[in-house]
């Protein structure tokens, strides 16, 4: 993993450090040397997903019409791409969440429990639960959003190198 504060000894500037790397790794793309080992695109059924295509109807796509493409960079697809890499940050984390119940006696009783989601459609449907915490909620996307280093996989002939920017 190369470290954006290693180069900064060589660099004195982290502003420079990171432009050097992003223009190499871009370089080695064009070049064929590297090749990003993960899957850039969003797949089918993450967009179908009740909550995901609800939200995403709520935003205008792209202003160029009458292209059928992909490849066409909107706020819209950038959102999507945003909420799908939450999504792989989320599904392969165990979070701590408490929660209120009923009891027959008609009182409240707060539980801890450990919960792992399997997509974000799952984080939404426990927020439309009855006295749902949105603490939890808001502890798990500033937990995602203080997460320190964003790592890219690339392959070079065949091995795996991982790339982390800040």
């Amino acid at each position: 993993m190369i470290k954006i504060k290693k180069l900064l000894q060589i660099y004195k500037n982290e502003k420079y450090a990171k432009a050097t790397i992003s223009h190499a790794i871009k370089h080695a793309r064009d070049l064929g040397i590297l090749q990003r080992c993960d899957n850039v695109s969003v797949p089918d059924w993450f967009e179908q997903l009740k909550t995901v295509s609800y939200w995403q109807s709520q935003l205008r796509g792209s202003k160029v019409k009458n292209i059928p493409s992909k490849n066409i960079v909107s706020t819209k697809t950038q959102y999507l791409y945003h909420l799908w890499n939450f999504n792989k940050w989320l599904s392969k984390r165990t979070f701590t969440i408490n929660i209120l119940q009923g009891t027959p006696e008609n009182t409240f009783v707060q539980k801890t429990e450990e919960k792992q989601f399997e997509n974000i459609g799952d984080l939404f449907i426990m927020l439309e639960q009855p006295f749902a915490d949105q603490k939890n909620i808001t502890r798990i996307i500033k937990q995602y959003l203080l997460d320190e280093f964003v790592v890219v996989p690339f392959m070079i002939n065949q091995s795996v190198l991982h790339v982390a920017l800040n």
